[in-house]
C-alpha cells in the first residue's frame, strides 16, 4: 500500500492552497479561526484571490487542480489555530 498524501495533506493541491494561505500574512490573518463552512470558505478564497488586472484564482490553477482540493481539510486547518 502506498501513501497517497502530500506533506501530511490529502493531496498536493490541498497542501498548495494551505501553503499559500499560511505564507501570505493578510490571508493568514483573515482566514485563521475561520467560522464559516467549507462552501463559504471556497467562495471567499475564490473572491480574495482575484487580482487587479482581472485574473482569478482559476487562471493560476487548473480546473482539475481546483477540483481536487479537499475543502473540509482546508477548513479544518483554518480552525486549528
Amino acid at each position: 500500500m502506498t501513501d497517497e498524501t502530500y506533506n501530511g495533506y490529502t493531496n498536493y493541491e490541498t497542501w498548495k492552497l494551505c501553503l499559500n494561505l499560511d505564507n501570505e500574512e493578510h490571508l493568514y490573518n483573515f482566514y485563521k479561526n475561520y467560522k464559516g463552512d467549507k462552501d463559504d470558505l471556497k467562495d471567499e478564497i475564490e473572491h480574495d484571490f482575484e487580482v487587479d488586472n482581472g485574473y482569478k484564482i482559476e487562471d493560476f490553477w487548473s480546473y482539475n487542480e481546483w477540483r481536487e482540493i479537499n475543502w473540509t481539510e482546508v477548513l479544518e486547518t483554518r480552525q486549528e489555530e
